[in-house]
């Protein structure tokens, strides 16, 4: 493949020239200096240009309140200590989370462990 200018590329596969600049001097993209110019190849300047347009290649993994949410939404019934050791989260942060979606605390072996009787109360905020 050929070697291209930042002003070449830009044209070619959009994106200001300044930003290739700084995609290139901070590593992103793989470049080199010739003379006074930087230069990429064509194959890795569109692959990344496809990538930057790809907007699930761009996603963010998930944070582990994330995760801990997720859980939570999908079986609430669950103890903190089951979904912290599930996703890898401090048993507060699940506690957090649980607090965030208004879901009543639990007892800390889950509903399983509930002494008889237990019944979830939902505390309201003033």
């Amino acid at each position: 493949m050929a070697a291209l200018t930042l002003n070449e590329v830009a044209a070619k596969f959009g994106f200001n020239r300044q930003v290739w600049r700084r995609w290139v001097a901070a590593g992103k993209v793989p470049g080199r200096i010739e003379g006074r110019e930087w230069v990429i190849e064509e194959s890795d300047a569109k692959a990344w240009a496809d990538n930057r347009r790809d907007p699930e290649a761009r996603r963010k993994p998930d944070s582990i309140n994330m995760k801990a949410r997720r859980e939570l939404q999908k079986n609430p019934d669950r103890s903190n200590a089951e979904i912290a050791r599930l996703v890898g989260a401090d048993v507060s942060a699940v506690s957090i989370e649980r607090r965030k979606l208004g879901l009543p605390p639990l007892p800390s072996g889950g509903k399983d462990k509930a002494p008889p009787g237990w019944k979830p109360v939902r505390r309201r905020r003033a």
